[in-house]
């Protein structure tokens, strides 16, 4: 398998479903727990190498809501804090009213995460609008009835399932 259909693997599935794959894909010993803990440390070091463009529109067009009274939130799922340290590093962290991981237990896949956070934050579901770059939680989030806006991925074939599944779709970010 290249790294390019490792990383087309990983993408299409969460966090959970990842490891599952990893391991039986490769009979590894570890357990899951430890599987996704490595892949969160991978993913940590990136964030926070700031292994990541500058989001120069995204930068203007965060502003612009917040500006317009808009409530902007971050779910992850990564660490928080590595979220948080990412945001911190472009100068956005203060433009977020709450900035969290997925509830444990909970899915992006099945749309539980999304509803819980919903449900902690008091948000009605026809006055949220989520931004996903992930197929799985582009369906789950679209299973609650939420809109949702899907964000060009490095895969093809993903992108036009999103294009399919979502209410709107960006390209080029």
């Amino acid at each position: 398998i290249t790294p390019e259909q490792m990383d087309y693997e990983l993408e299409i599935r969460n966090l959970n479903e990842g490891a599952i794959y990893l391991k039986e894909e490769y009979t590894l010993s570890d357990s899951c727990d430890e599987i996704i803990s490595a892949m969160l440390e991978l993913v940590k070091d990136r964030y926070l190498a700031c292994d990541v463009k500058d989001p120069i529109y995204e930068k203007a067009i965060l502003h612009q809501l917040k500006q317009d009274g808009y409530h902007l939130y971050v779910l992850t799922s990564s660490f928080e804090t590595i979220a948080k340290q990412c945001l911190q590093n472009h100068h956005l962290l203060s433009l977020f009213d709450a900035v969290e991981t997925i509830s444990p237990g909970s899915s992006k896949a099945d749309g539980s995460a999304y509803q819980l956070f919903m449900q902690k934050h008091q948000l009605a579901q026809e006055d949220v609008l989520v931004v996903e770059d992930a197929l799985h939680a582009i369906r789950g989030v679209k299973s609650l009835g939420v809109k949702v806006i899907a964000i060009e991925e490095l895969y093809f074939e993903m992108n036009l399932q999103s294009k399919d599944i979502a209410d709107g779709y960006v390209k080029d970010y």
